[in-house]
């Protein structure tokens, strides 16, 4: 009997704890596994969704998942591979390439979408802070505002890393023309300079980046469907 505790003892100490749980309407994918309604997440898993929404109820945040979503969720992050994601808060952040997205406070609520090697980042409330991997701020999102970038590969080298003061450099002339347009998309849609433009985007064009404005409740991108059918917004 002593020895059947013992190693009933061990056993769940070897067991992950869990950080949260992944619920949809429908079936969605947790690693190599498909599963219907709802799952256990441990740390590192991969979650994907299929024609149906999901949402993340996590210790940091709840993290609202579109259709066709995939990304690896720890318990203050996601590193989204594809899709788009709705989080609240600074306690979580969403990794695309090199870059963070987190919020500022409490009042933020950020949209990360990645589309291909772009990736744009929007801001329903508050601001949203874009991070390089060293932590150092790129861009300051202010709330109803969305920015696109183009993030460099994680891991890329040096020698693959963008040199902003080459004008021949490979991908210099597309990025400096992305943010040339969004510059313009600015001016178009009425964003002021102080609302990050005149200090965000010198700093950030050499990544290159696109100004958009979104409407009041952040429908111009799409707010994110939860599983009873409400705004994410609303929570």
């Amino acid at each position: 009997m002593v020895g059947f505790v013992s190693v009933a003892m061990v056993s769940a100490m070897a067991a992950p704890a869990s950080i949260g749980i992944a619920t949809a309407k429908g079936s969605f994918r947790v690693d190599d596994s498909y599963v219907a309604g709802n799952a256990t997440l441990f740390e590192g898993v991969s979650v994907e969704t299929g024609t149906n929404t999901g949402e993340l109820s996590l210790s940091k945040t709840r993290v609202a998942m579109a259709a066709d979503t995939r990304g690896r969720v720890f318990q203050d992050r996601m590193v989204l591979d594809r899709g788009k994601v709705q989080w609240g808060g600074s306690a979580f952040r969403t990794l695309v390439g090199e870059l963070q997205i987190v919020g500022a406070d409490g009042a933020s609520k950020a949209v990360v979408t990645r589309k291909g090697e772009g990736v744009q980042v929007a801001s329903l409330s508050g601001t949203v802070n874009v991070l390089s991997s060293t932590g150092a701020i790129v861009m300051s999102v202010p709330a109803g505002n969305a920015f696109d970038f183009t993030p460099e590969p994680q891991g890329a080298s040096a020698g693959d890393k963008t040199d902003p003061s080459d004008p021949n450099k490979k991908g210099n002339k597309k990025k400096k023309a992305a943010a040339a347009a969004g510059a313009g998309g600015a001016a178009a849609g009425g964003v002021a300079a102080g609302a990050g433009a005149a200090a965000g985007i010198s700093t950030a064009a050499a990544i290159g980046i696109g100004v958009g404005v979104v409407a009041a409740g952040g429908t111009a991108i799409g707010v994110l469907a939860t599983r009873d059918n409400s705004s994410s917004a609303s929570r």
